[in-house]
């Protein structure tokens, strides 16, 4: 696994190609890939086709800045994404934060302050990207429906929303099912349930964990962190 597959991702809306260069030069001291769009249309365009944890919107875009801001929490792939106002009077920075913008950059840029910026938000940023990222790992999954035996599976990946599962043993799309998966570094196995969202009728299955504790939820946050911070440097 390489590190850019775990890197942040950010979507920077701008036509000023002096900002993009400066910005983009920012983030990539800490990582962070950076994609772009000159408009709000092909924004939302590369925004409903893929996944990105930062969006960081340029005010000089006008009205169309502002309604992509307000759209963004409109959708469910990217409702908690992080989001950046690029503004240069006091009035447009009030209302990218009425239209819950979580930081903004304010021209002219100092670079200073710029990457305190972007280190203050590099947190939110890296939760976000945990929140999807499926870890790809392979150890032993115990899963038990109410009416059959318990089989052995093996995980091919894990979030901390689901994983995928490769067993000869068939299961069906829609089964409430009990996991024990065999974390390695966990003294005991976690315990969760799940239900089937998919099959591909080889063998591979896709999980989504439900009533899930929060003592569980924390200790594979905790483990996924510690698996995603071991191929970001720095941090």
């Amino acid at each position: 696994m390489s590190r850019e597959s775990i890197a942040v991702r950010a979507l920077l809306v701008s036509r000023n190609i002096h900002t993009i260069e400066f910005l983009c030069d920012q983030m990539q001291q800490l990582a962070i890939h950076v994609e772009t769009s000159c408009n709000a249309e092909s924004a939302t365009q590369k925004l409903c086709r893929g996944k990105f944890e930062g969006v960081i919107i340029d005010f000089e875009l006008g009205d169309e800045a502002l309604q992509l801001l307000k759209k963004l929490r409109e959708l469910t792939s990217h409702r908690h994404a992080i989001s950046f106002a690029i503004v240069e009077k006091g009035e447009e920075a009030t209302a990218a934060f009425r239209a819950h913008s979580n930081f903004v950059l304010q021209r002219p840029f100092s670079a200073p302050s710029v990457l305190r910026t972007l280190r203050a938000s590099y947190p939110m940023l890296f939760r976000e990207r945990r929140r999807d990222y499926r870890y790809p790992i392979e150890v032993r999954t115990y899963v038990k429906t109410e009416a059959d035996p318990e089989i052995v599976a093996n995980s091919v990946n894990i979030s901390e929303t689901g994983m995928a599962i490769t067993s000869g043993a068939a299961v069906s799309v829609g089964a409430r099912v009990r996991l024990r998966i065999e974390l390695p570094g966990l003294s005991e196995p976690v315990i969760t349930f799940g239900e089937i969202c998919w099959t591909d009728g080889n063998g591979r299955a896709g999980l989504r964990f439900v009533e899930v504790q929060a003592k569980l939820a924390e200790r594979l946050q905790m483990w996924l962190s510690e698996r995603m911070s071991e191929l970001v440097p720095g941090w």
